[in-house]
């Protein structure tokens, strides 16, 4: 849960991120295949620091990046 209270959920087979309100309704996604901070490798954590950045680890990469999460509603 983000600082949004939004649930951020890591697609590794699509390789990125979905967005959920707190009643699971869907709101977005974010990222695409790629190895930037707008990108993701089969993303398997994600977790948010008290400023509320958001840190994504990449499983097939072996890296955690600091992600800054743009939603895209189109998706």
């Amino acid at each position: 849960i983000d600082a949004d209270n939004r649930l951020v959920v890591g697609e590794n087979g699509n390789m990125r991120i979905s967005i959920f309100d707190l009643e699971g309704n869907y709101i977005g996604t974010a990222g695409s295949i790629g190895a930037d901070g707008k990108q993701f490798f089969f993303p398997t954590a994600i977790a948010q620091d008290a400023q509320g950045t958001t840190f994504v680890s990449n499983y097939y990469l072996n890296t955690v990046t600091r992600s800054y999460i743009a939603i895209d509603e189109d998706q």
